[in-house]
């Protein structure tokens, strides 16, 4: 993984390496409305959100919530052990590839294993996320 201090104007930019992940680990994607645009997500509650949506993954998963307040969100989910974990930080806004290596280290710490899939949402307005596919 790269140590490069990555710079975004727009969250919406961000990808996969961005962050010093894999985007290989993506495994959603974002259903298109009937205009042929991307479907954006209102999220009111991210911890229900989160819950709710973990349950469609494979057996380990994860959410990862990037806010335009510099806050990250994350949750993954071990179906074995009937759990789901979260984590809800203040980080720098430049600071993206930290943000990956934080959820790698809590994957690795809270389960013991890397995830079989995360989804990344990056906030463009209040409560509204769009899903990062590359």
């Amino acid at each position: 993984m790269s140590n490069k201090l990555v710079k975004k104007s727009n969250l919406g930019d961000l990808s996969y390496s961005d962050l010093g992940l894999d985007v290989s680990f993506q495994i959603l994607e974002a259903p298109y409305l009937e205009d042929g645009t991307k479907m954006l997500f209102k999220i009111d509650d991210v911890e229900n959100f989160c819950a709710y949506n973990l349950n469609d993954f494979a057996d380990f998963g994860s959410i990862l919530l990037l806010r335009q307040n510099d806050t990250f969100f994350f949750a993954c989910i071990d179906k074995a052990k009937n759990d789901i974990a979260y984590i809800n930080e203040k980080t720098h806004p430049q600071m993206y590839k930290e943000i990956g290596d934080i959820v790698f280290e809590m994957a690795m710490d809270t389960y013991g294993h890397y995830f079989s899939g995360i989804v990344v949402l990056v906030e463009v307005e209040p409560n509204t996320y769009k899903m990062i596919e590359k």
